[in-house]
């Protein structure tokens, strides 16, 4: 979302859209901070916060409206006006918070890695730094995991197909992009195709949604997927 809060109408504005393009809304993301200037979030930002709070109820009606059960949780990037511990506690508390608002709807707030170098001090890189949080501060919160996405992970030096044969089972949602370039599968050099095979023997069965910039036409950039 590009802003945090939103009237009845904008609201309204996104069901019509949705309806009248006939596609559903699966995954939305919560406001996330000025991104097009370069933010990555504000979860973790003291100062932050009461914007994080109007957010909350504008994504709980779009979801009431359009059915949209996943959502997106951009953690932020680190500041030198707050300690690490305090940023830290303070994404724990906005997690918690995003997740008891949704949860009304039976959502999921999704934890996204991002790319080294690509969102300055965005503290989020791996799988396992998102498992930290997960299993940590917030393992007694059932419905927050981990936003599997390939071009972020992969650009990482992640290793696809063994990370997603260990937590294939447990994921909530997985994104597909190909690195370098962000374009469709078979445009870079990550091994989409077994990490696909391994979400799938793992027990993943939800959404793989493509989230690439497709280097032809779009319908040509589907002819990867495979019958």
């Amino acid at each position: 979302m590009d802003e945090p809060g939103a009237d009845e109408g904008r609201t309204g504005e996104v069901h019509r859209s949705r309806r009248t393009a006939g596609v559903s809304l699966s995954a939305l993301n919560f406001f996330g901070g000025d991104i097009a200037g370069g933010e990555r979030g504000i979860a973790s930002r003291p100062d932050r916060q009461d914007e994080l709070a109007a957010n909350l109820d504008v994504v709980v009606a779009i979801a009431e409206r359009t059915g949209c059960r996943l959502f997106n949780l951009l953690y932020g990037q680190l500041d030198d006006a707050w300690s690490p511990e305090e940023q830290a506690e303070t994404a724990v508390a906005a997690i918690r918070s995003a997740a008891e608002a949704v949860a009304s709807v039976g959502g999921t707030v999704l934890l996204e890695p991002l790319t080294e170098g690509f969102n300055g001090r965005y503290p989020l890189l791996t799988a396992d730094d998102v498992l930290e949080i997960l299993d940590g501060p917030l393992a007694d919160v059932e419905n927050v995991s981990l936003l599997f996405d390939t071009f972020h992970l992969g650009s990482n030096g992640v290793d696809l197909p063994a990370t997603a044969a260990r937590l294939g089972a447990n994921l909530a949602h997985v994104q597909i992009a190909d690195s370098p370039g962000r374009g469709e599968p078979g445009s870079g050099a990550l091994p989409i195709d077994e990490t696909l095979d391994a979400l799938k023997t793992a027990g993943y069965s939800g959404i793989v949604a493509c989230e690439y910039k497709p280097t032809t036409d779009t319908a040509t950039s589907l002819n990867w997927i495979r019958p």
